[in-house]
Formats: structure tokens, sequence, C-alpha cells
């Protein structure tokens, strides 16, 4: 519900913006079709841009951010000791915050309320065109409804009521000729798109204001195109009539020159200097900077450094970069590897295993179901919410760092231990270490994501002895719980199997 909220007021702050640079170009002007076209085109658009993406790259020095944290000592079920992380107690929210929370709520309310109002507004044309009498005057088929409305047309239906029949017959062929304006123009189906923008937008003024405007533009651009066919004199004394006959029996003046026809006449008699496409040149940087406001996303890349393309060495030695940190490594025998992720309140879930399984993934990294071949895998996949720390199995030196999301292993890192052994945490969210960087204490490296060729949040974690991988369930101090059986065909059961 927060993610449709913040997308509606991204479309009123659009719209707001298109609305304020269009008021002065439209103000006492005519050419009433360009006008609703691009008052029309506004709306939409500012529906659409928020809902467009795209994204930019842009190089960065990406430097690593500090987690600081509080270590403290637990004990699980077994009664074995773990380190855990405690991060302080949430701060106390001001007292505004807890009225914003509450802004959605209120907003689906008001929706609703205008909804309904909507509904009942196509409910009762619906019984209008249900009871109605269908006659024909001068070959135009009419909906005869009860009422005091002289004539209205919607979608495609043109409608009279009872003020109708008090016309004389010239009159009546010009109101009927008025009505088919409307329907040819479209003017029923711009009204609905209006009225779900004003559903949408219920709290914006401006869209109201809008749909009362292009109302009236709709009246004027037929009042213009009756004038030139039938003549402006005749049809400003058409008008001049129907003004009394809307008021009452008595000839109100009052009335008449307070009225909505009075304009009319007045457009018809005094046009105003017309709308030229000129005047819409100050609305092209507006359209563009919210088009780069809403629609495009940075993305920062790393600059690509020597130390990052370091390879990994497949035997039993260390990088020259690294015998040259005079780092002091333990022997293979003095290593505890402990699981990734703090056993806590509830127990590891292994969702694939290491050894050859189905692989999820088709060559060209589309999600696929229909692999007939096993493939290996690698390490274990342990199953792990977006934004769990991820903590290194054992002291070491950062090796190698991905930043690149787009990888088939996403954001990951590795760890070298010692000469022998080095760890790998993929498909991370966020990697808080640089290359080169002492990981002790079996300090965090990141957090788990779901980013690469994954199936789900979880962290792939592997051990490589002298560049080979090994079973991690073999090496880790505190294993987690077996993974869950295999079907006959040796498919995983669990639906979060990872990659």
């Amino acid at each position: 519900m927060t993610d449709i909220f913040i997308y509606i007021l991204k479309v009123a702050l659009a719209f707001t913006a298109f609305v304020s640079v269009l008021y002065f170009p439209f103000k006492n002007t005519s050419g009433y079709t360009l006008k609703k076209r691009v008052y029309l085109g506004c709306v939409l658009l500012a529906f659409v841009l928020p809902l467009s993406q795209y994204q930019w790259e842009f190089p960065v020095e990406v430097s690593p951010q500090v987690i600081i944290s509080e270590e403290v000592s637990f004990f699980d079920d077994a009664g074995s000791e773990e380190v855990g992380v405690y991060m302080g107690d949430a701060p106390a929210k001001p007292l505004w915050m807890s009225f914003v929370g509450y802004l959605p709520l209120f907003y689906v309310s008001g929706f609703l309320v205008f909804m309904i109002r909507l509904g009942g507004q196509l409910s009762s044309l619906y019984q209008k065109t249900k009871d109605a009498r269908i006659i024909k005057i001068n070959g135009v088929r009419c909906y005869k409804v009860e009422g005091r409305e002289i004539a209205f047309s919607a979608f495609g239906k043109i409608f009279i009521g009872n003020q109708f029949d008090r016309l004389s017959p010239n009159e009546q062929a010009q109101i009927l000729k008025h009505e088919e304006a409307h329907i040819r123009l479209g003017h029923s189906w711009e009204k609905i798109f209006l009225s779900v923008s004003g559903v949408l937008l219920w709290f914006h003024p401006g869209v109201w204001f809008g749909c009362r405007r292009v109302a009236e533009w709709q009246e004027y651009e037929v009042d213009k195109c009756l004038a030139n066919t039938e003549g402006t004199k005749r049809y400003l004394e058409l008008l001049f009539n129907l003004s009394f006959l809307k008021s009452t029996d008595t000839v109100d003046m009052a009335n008449m020159f307070n009225s909505f026809t009075k304009k009319r006449m007045e457009k018809l008699a005094k046009p105003d200097r017309r709308l030229s496409k000129r005047h819409l040149i100050p609305l092209i940087p507006v359209v563009a900077l919210a088009f780069m406001g809403f629609s495009f996303t940075a993305k920062e890349v790393p600059a690509v450094s020597e130390s990052l393309e370091k390879p990994l060495p497949s035997s039993g030695s260390l990088p020259e970069w690294l015998n040259q940190t005079m780092i002091v490594f333990k022997d293979s025998g003095d290593l505890h590897f402990v699981a990734p992720i703090q056993r806590g309140a509830a127990p590891l879930k292994i969702t694939s295993k290491f050894g050859k399984r189905f692989f999820p993934f088709d060559k060209k990294g589309n999600r696929s179901k229909s692999n007939t071949k096993a493939r290996m895998h690698s390490g274990v996949d342990i199953k792990a919410k977006i934004g769990t720390p991820i903590r290194a199995a054992e002291d070491g030196v950062v090796e190698k760092v991905n930043l690149d999301a787009s990888k088939p292993r996403g954001l990951y890192v590795y760890i070298r231990h010692n000469s022998d052994y080095v760890t790998l945490y993929s498909h991370l969210s966020k990697v808080n270490v640089k290359v080169g960087e002492l990981v002790k204490d079996r300090g965090i490296v990141g957090l788990s994501g779901n980013t690469g060729m994954s199936t789900g949040p979880h962290l792939h974690f592997e051990i490589l002895k002298d560049g080979k991988p090994v079973d991690p369930m073999d090496y880790l101090l505190f294993p987690p719980p077996p993974p869950p059986p295999r079907n006959p065909k040796g498919r995983s059961s669990s639906k979060d199997d990872g990659c």
C-alpha cells in the first residue's frame, strides 16, 4: 500500500508542475481543441512517468561502509555459545511521524468514497437508459427521460428531457446537432477518463478544477463547430432562447446574464486570442525534468582497480601482493570455520547442498525448470532474508570483491584464510569490506541478498581448498540442520532452492 501511495504522490507532483506551467498560456485564449488535448496528454503523462524506469551508470570510487555494532554472547537451544550482533535500541519516533503512517489509510478512505460516487453516477445513467422511451426525431434515435434537462449525450446516446418538448422544431434540430457533435468528438470518453483521474487524485483540487474547465472547453468546441456551419448569428439566437428556458417560465434577466450560457455567447461574439504551439514551449523543459526525476535512477559502478582483477591462486600459494602485507596466517590445523549466518532464535535452513543438482537457470541465464542434466553445485545455499548480516567463517584477508549485481554470482566476497583455504560469500545485497582489508573476529563482510542468478533471497557459501571447492558441511564447526529431502527425480522439494 505504501508503494502505491508514493506513486500517487509522484503523479500529483508531476500533475501540479504541468498545470502550473499551462495556467498562463491557457488563460484567456481560444483554440479549445488544442488546449483540451494538451491538458489530457499532461494528465496521462503524469500517470505514466513514475512507472517508467531507466538506469544510467557512472563510475564512482566505492569506499566500504563501516557498520558499528556491539557483540554480545548468547546460547542457542543446544547450549553452544554463539556471537550475535546487537544493533542498539531503535530511536523513538517523533510525534508527527505517527500521523504520517495513517496517510495511506486516509487516502484509501477518500478513494473509496469517490469511487462509490462515480459508480453511483454510472449506475444512475444506466438506469435512465433502461427506463427511457426510445423515439426518433428528424431521423435521430433519442432516449426520452423524465427530468428538467433539455438534452444531453453520453456514450453514443442522446437523452432528451421534458423541457425539450417546449422548443420549436428548428431549435430541436439545432440541439440534436449539438449533441451529435459531442458524440462525434468523443467527449463522453474524455469525461470518464478525467473522472477516473479525479478518483485517483481526489485530494488534488487542481484535478477537479481541470474537469470543470475541460467540460467548458468541450462546449466551446461544439459551439464553434456549429457556428461555422449554421451561422454565428443564428446560433447565438438559439443560445439566447435556451438561457430563459433553463431558468423559469418567467424571464429572469439576472439569471441569464450570470449563467454559463452567457459565457458561451461571449466566446462566439468576441473570441479570445488563439492559442498557438509556441505558447507551449515552456512545457518542454518541465516535462524533461519530470522525466529525468521520476524515470531515471542512478546506478553506481565501481571504478575498476587493479586489485579487483587479481586472479585467485589455483594451488597452495599466496599471491605476491598478499605476501607483501606481512600478515601472518593461521595454519590449516588451527582454522575453525563457523556458519556465516548467526544461529539464534531460528535454525539455519539449507536450501541446496553441495554436489550435483539440476540448475534452475539455462545457459543464457533465464529461469528454467526443464533442465535434464545435473550440474555441480560447488557450495551450500543458506536461506536468509535480504539484509541479514553475513560474517566471515574465519579470520582472513579480503582477496577479491565484485560490486556488479548483474554477474551470475551477484555481489560477492572472497576471503583468504591461508595459502590453502579461501571462502566465498555470494548473492549479497551489500558489501561492507574492500580488497586487502583484514577481517578479524569473524567480522561482518556484507548483507545477504538476491543479486545475480538467484531464485530467492539466500547466501551461497563456498570453501575452496587449494583452489578447488569442498563440501562446507565437512568443515563447519556448527553445521546447520540437514537439507530437505529430495523427490525421486532428484530435485529438491524446497521452493527457495537459491542458486
